[in-house]
């Protein structure tokens, strides 16, 4: 989970979204999301098996899933928020810039940035990994260059 000083600067910076697509009622962010598996708060289940353009939304997925979220905001042509790793040498990473509709928010990496939900012990990976907060959108005019 990403910690809520973060999730309050990325706010800050590029609006609230509408709905978190990838929590559950432990790490949601919005008071709208969308769960994995089913959860008796969330709105709906299984995030690909929704029209991302219907809502402006909020995405910190699992970093495996991050090439599939790419190609579902072109897809859909969607717009929102995406955070990621800033790791510029994954094959998904030149896609991803392709999509950005402004400069990306940088959050750098601190024990607790990421944490798990329950037991808010650090992610494994707190001291090597910086995250990328990116506005991103699969509409021609809206794109950052």
């Amino acid at each position: 989970m990403l910690n809520k000083r973060a999730f309050t600067k990325i706010v800050q910076t590029f609006g609230k979204p509408e709905i978190d697509i990838f929590a559950s009622r432990l790490n949601a962010q919005l008071e709208r999301y969308v769960s994995w598996l089913p959860d008796p708060g969330a709105e709906a289940v299984d995030a690909f098996s929704l029209n991302w353009a219907n809502f402006d939304f909020y995405a910190f997925p699992p970093f495996c899933l991050l090439a599939r979220c790419i190609q579902k905001i072109k897809a859909d042509r969607a717009t929102g928020t995406l955070v990621v790793p800033k790791w510029p040498t994954q094959a998904w990473f030149p896609c991803l810039n392709n999509i950005l509709i402004s400069e990306p928010l940088l959050l750098q990496r601190n024990v607790d940035l990421l944490t798990q939900p329950s037991s808010h012990t650090p992610h494994p990976l707190h001291d090597r990994l910086d995250l990328l907060c990116c506005r991103v959108s699969a509409d021609p005019s809206k794109i950052w260059t």
